[in-house]
């Protein structure tokens, strides 16, 4: 486990190491999920939606939709 401190505003660090092992850019949505009194965190990339793939198809998503909206998103916030 790597170590980060969190500043006054509520932001932490990622370690390199991590950004690099997952091919986090900055702008990558990270989503936040709390269970059993620990904090999750899902790096919302288009590798992260490819692996997924199968799942997805069983709810009912299809991936190209899903990789649709994150470029949407992606203009939307390069808009901004």
């Amino acid at each position: 486990m790597k170590p980060s401190t969190m500043a006054a505003n509520g932001r932490v660090v990622i370690p390199a190491e991590i950004r690099r092992r997952h091919h986090l850019k900055p702008g990558t949505r990270i989503s936040f999920h709390e269970k059993g009194g620990e904090i999750y965190m899902t790096f919302l990339t288009v590798e992260m939606i490819r692996a997924n793939a199968g799942f997805l198809r069983k709810c009912g998503t299809t991936k190209g939709s899903l990789l649709r909206a994150l470029a949407k998103e992606k203009r939307r916030e390069r808009e901004l």
